[in-house]
Parts: C-alpha cells; sequence; structure tokens
C-alpha cells in the first residue's frame, strides 16, 4: 500500500483562545476543517493554544512556524488574523515568516462571498 502524501497540498489549521475555552477552540477548529472541506483539501496538521494570550508566540504556533519552515503544509486556515497575534507587529512577523516558507494563509473572517478567501501568499520567486 503506498500513501501519497504532497505537503504543498496539504492543509493545517490553527485555533487559539487567551482564555481556557474547548467550546471555542473546538468552534474555530470546525469552522477550519469545513473550509478546508470545500477546498478538497485534507487537514494534516492541527496546531493549538487554549489558554495563550496572543502577545507572544505560543508553543504550538511555534511548532507550526517550525513546520511550515521545513515545508510540512503549504496552506494554512485560520479564524481570523487576531487568532495568530493580536499585536500588529507580532502579526506582520507571523505573516511574513510563513510567506517566506511558501504557506498561503486563509483568515475565515475575512472571506468575501463566495469563495473568495483572504489569502496571504508569498510574492513571486
Amino acid at each position: 500500500m503506498t500513501l501519497s502524501y504532497d505537503p504543498q497540498n496539504s492543509c493545517a489549521i490553527y485555533a487559539r483562545v487567551a482564555h481556557e475555552s474547548t467550546e471555542e477552540i473546538d468552534r474555530q477548529v470546525a469552522a477550519c476543517a469545513f473550509r478546508a472541506s470545500e477546498l478538497d483539501r485534507e487537514v494534516h496538521h492541527l496546531f493549538v493554544d487554549n489558554g495563550a494570550s496572543g502577545m507572544e508566540i505560543g508553543p504550538s504556533l511555534q511548532r507550526l512556524l517550525e513546520m511550515a519552515r521545513f515545508g510540512s503544509f503549504g496552506h494554512l486556515i485560520v479564524q481570523d488574523q487576531v487568532r495568530l497575534a493580536k499585536s500588529v507587529g507580532l502579526r506582520i512577523f507571523v505573516l511574513t515568516d510563513l510567506a517566506t516558507a511558501g504557506v498561503k494563509v486563509e483568515m475565515l473572517s475575512e472571506r468575501t462571498w463566495p469563495y473568495e478567501p483572504n489569502v496571504f501568499t508569498p510574492g513571486l520567486r
């Protein structure tokens, strides 16, 4: 049996809440997973920082960035940009790091209808 896994077609989900809330994490993950299914992508990676402030890089976000640098996935779905980081400077750092790694980032709350995602993508190479 041969398993085919193409990291560039692989999808990751990131969810974060400042105050521990399994319900809110579950809601974010479900919305992101639904979007992945709309895109016909399999989610191979799930990163969750439950109880992380968003003012610094949480342990799961750090792991996500490391895996992105190694080319483990090509698409990241997140509820909104504040889930990545609350401070604009940190958010720019995270998005730039992901873009440099070639990861497309889709933020659900900033999509236009229908199916025109707000996607942060790297420049031409």
